[in-house]
């Protein structure tokens, strides 16, 4: 053990002064030197702890082995000071011993490392009644603060004098991992505003099983019925499985990477056979039977062989306007096609008629007088159709029409 030297002159205090520990820490720094003087074949060496000297001749040149061949026993808190010193030719070695130390309210001394936990001692100094702590021992004292530390689920309160935060990682045993996250780095040196946090990175391999969509092909098919349409083959949706590489950051995944695709079953096409004609389209029911109208043809209704009907009270003889936008009827009803605007004047509500253009190329067909509307005051239109939509009534204009009143 190196003995402690007196460091010069210092101011002699009461024995009833006291240091309080809850704020304040001390730093006790030991010098001794070693003078080494280069011989043939050894050194000749003499090491000087301020008090005693020892000479010995020794054949090593590492500086540590030859103060433990003195008969100095190191513990680890010592430096060496090599500026005088050559291994070959000899020189001086200054060998500078520091331990932090803690002063008690009674005035016992406890030795601490240079980061500590709270109260966690490492052993107490030797008492001697002839130590005097303010003469024998050059000092300065350190303010102690505490750090926080946050780690695996974990904050705790770390009192130190100074450091690093690799030097309060190592005081809790942490082991950070390769991919793991420490804030601040650990060269970082500590302050009373430090906050130590250690993030855990893991990366895991998972799967997931999706579909794939089917795509439909749709087919026009100029033989159907209007809107008909007919399903030759369902689709059926195929299976993919993805691989993932996860990164989670304290159990909670922050990103996903997709290392891989395969494809476990193919998806089957969907094919349709459409109609050429749609109802909302008034091209459709050009030159064919179909009729505009949704209301279905009583069987009271006849036939001639071209296809203008019999039987009817009153031919009218007019045009016929369109329109849509969905609502009720005067008479309280949905519109829909079929339902169409009268005068009620000329044609009462309720009565059954039959609409087919002048020129023969549209069918309105079978209708019921259940609405009115501004048309009556312009003159120049007898009736007018409710369509689907408003580029059907566009298409139809205002057409001259043969009204069958039944």
């Amino acid at each position: 053990m190196i003995t402690k030297s007196n460091s010069g002159a210092s101011t002699k205090r009461s024995p009833g002064y006291k240091i309080l520990t809850v704020a304040v820490s001390a730093m006790l720094t030991v010098s001794a030197s070693i003078t080494v003087f280069a011989a043939a074949d050894k050194i000749n060496v003499v090491v000087t702890d301020g008090e005693n000297s020892v000479s010995i001749r020794s054949n090593t040149k590492d500086p540590y082995s030859i103060v433990t061949q003195a008969g100095f026993e190191l513990d680890g808190n010592e430096t060496l000071d090599l500026e005088g010193f050559d291994a070959d030719n000899g020189g001086t070695i200054a060998v500078n011993s520091v331990k932090l130390i803690k002063v008690n309210e009674n005035g016992n001394i406890s030795f601490y490392r240079d980061v500590m936990q709270p109260g966690e001692e490492i052993g107490n100094a030797e008492q001697n009644s002839s130590f005097d702590f303010f003469n024998d021992v050059r000092y300065f004292l350190k303010h102690a603060f505490t750090v926080t530390a946050v780690y695996d689920g974990k904050t705790k309160q770390v009192t130190t004098c100074g450091g690093t935060v690799g030097d309060i990682i190592d005081s809790l045993n942490i082991k950070i991992g390769e991919d793991d996250i420490l804030f601040p780095s650990p060269d970082t040196s500590l302050t009373s505003k430090t906050k130590i946090v250690v993030k855990r990175v893991t990366y895991s391999e998972r799967k997931e099983t999706k579909a794939i969509p089917f795509e439909t092909t749709v087919v026009t098919d100029q033989t159907l019925g209007m809107d008909e349409k007919i399903v030759v083959n369902e689709g059926k949706n195929g299976k993919k499985e993805l691989s993932y590489l996860d990164k989670s950051v304290d159990g909670v995944v922050v990103l996903s990477t997709l290392t891989a695709t395969e494809t476990i079953s193919e998806p089957v096409t969907r094919v349709e056979r459409v109609s050429a004609r749609h109802s909302n389209e008034l091209s459709s029911y050009k030159n064919s039977s179909a009729t505009i109208s949704e209301l279905e043809t009583p069987s009271k209704i006849k036939f001639n062989k071209d296809g203008s009907p019999v039987g009817y009270k009153q031919l009218i003889v007019g045009k016929a306007t369109a329109y849509s936008g969905g609502g009720l009827t005067a008479t309280g009803k949905n519109v829909k096609p079929g339902y169409i605007a009268v005068d009620p004047k000329m044609i009462p509500y309720g009565s059954e008629v039959y609409v087919v253009s002048r020129d023969g190329a549209y069918i309105y067909g079978y209708c019921i007088a259940e609405d009115t509307g501004g048309f009556v005051k312009m003159g120049n239109t007898t009736i007018d159709l409710y369509m689907h939509d408003e580029d059907m009534c566009n298409d139809w204009g205002n057409r001259p029409v043969n009204i069958y009143v039944f």
